[in-house]
């Protein structure tokens, strides 16, 4: 029985993040009502707030469940990944397609977010769980200009390509644009970063 129960509250979950994705993609964040949730998913009010505080609420928990699944699959590209010792073009395209390609896999979520219609702070968003995993790593000290500007600069750059990139429909090949972002991060590398000389 609690496994049909635990289904059951996947499906209305799933049903409610599809629908609020849905109307935020056709009318913007900003116009969505509580209402329309509830039509669009065929659910009554009491159990989409079972869910979620609000609509806020909402769009903040699948923004992080997506930006959980980023950080995890950017802690794995380091793994094994001589990048968190010195850099090189191997170890730095392997994190790039880790990253790039989970964003790839999740496209049309990622296209609704950060479109014209999403959530105009997600790309920082982004910027900000790149910082995280930065901290975890242990790669933050390495830095060789303050820690502040160094991400303010990396997290707009990248997080800039990446926008460009899903607001085209993700239409350039991820191996072109893992070639932008390489040949912006080699030589953004020898200004932000410092490694002992071996």
């Amino acid at each position: 029985m609690e496994q049909k129960t635990d289904l059951r509250i996947l499906k209305t979950n799933r049903a409610i993040r599809e629908t609020f994705l849905s109307l935020m993609y056709e009318h913007g964040f900003e116009s969505i009502t509580v209402k329309q949730i509830l039509d669009g998913a065929l659910i009554n009010r009491s159990t989409f707030y079972a869910h979620y505080r609000d609509k806020y609420d909402l769009r903040d928990q699948i923004e992080e469940d997506l930006l959980d699944g980023f950080a995890a699959c950017a802690s794995r590209s380091f793994e094994g990944n001589c990048i968190l010792n010195t850099p090189s073009e191997a170890s730095i395209k392997t994190y790039l397609s880790a990253m790039l390609g989970y964003l790839d896999e999740n496209r049309t979520l990622v296209s609704y977010l950060l479109g014209p219609n999403g959530d105009p702070a997600f790309s920082s968003k982004i910027g900000n769980k790149t910082h995280e995993v930065w901290r975890e790593l242990g790669l933050l000290p390495h830095l060789n200009l303050p820690e502040n500007y160094a991400f303010a600069g990396l997290s707009g750059m990248v997080s800039g390509i990446l926008s460009e990139w899903a607001r085209s429909g993700f239409h350039d090949p991820k191996a072109d644009v893992i070639h932008v972002l390489f040949t912006l991060l080699m030589n953004l590398s020898q200004a932000l970063m410092v490694y002992p000389q071996e």
